[in-house]
């Protein structure tokens, strides 16, 4: 069972670190620039408050997915935030993509994407295994500054 456990925080690790990068690219260039980043894919976004705030919570969702490459277990949390953010992203998107005459491309390629996401983080997580978590975690030493 331990080398289960051992396996899914090596992908913890490469997730984390995958997801932190392309967090602070993606996320970055949204919050700097949202209509640029979204004309790329043919939207028009009109005021810019809520992309450039959306930007910057998708940087803030890389910077928590970096904390948790030293300490993959006590950030887990953060994986079961994607599933379920980018699950009731799909959820509602899809309807409203199947009901347009012409939908943007860009919006079945946010449906793969979160898709893809929600796939990987489902796989990573340890299920099932909680009491194993909780002993590794409460065998970590750890300072008064380190999460």
């Amino acid at each position: 069972m331990a080398d289960q456990l051992d396996f899914k925080i090596r992908l913890m690790r490469v997730h984390y670190v995958c997801f932190a990068l392309s967090s602070f690219l993606v996320g970055g260039w949204m919050a700097v620039d949202p209509g640029g980043f979204w004309g790329l894919f043919g939207l028009e976004i009109g005021e810019p408050i809520i992309p450039t705030v959306y930007g910057a919570a998708i940087v803030g969702e890389g910077a928590v997915c970096w904390l948790g490459v030293k300490r993959p277990l006590r950030f887990i949390p953060i994986l079961y935030y994607m599933v379920a953010y980018k699950l009731v992203v799909c959820i509602v998107l899809v309807p409203k993509l199947l009901n347009m005459e012409n939908p943007p491309l860009a919006g079945w390629g946010i449906i793969l994407a979160w898709g893809s996401v929600i796939a990987m983080c489902g796989f990573i997580l340890p299920w099932g295994r909680g009491r194993e978590v909780a002993e590794r975690l409460a065998s970590e030493v750890h300072g008064p500054f380190l999460p």
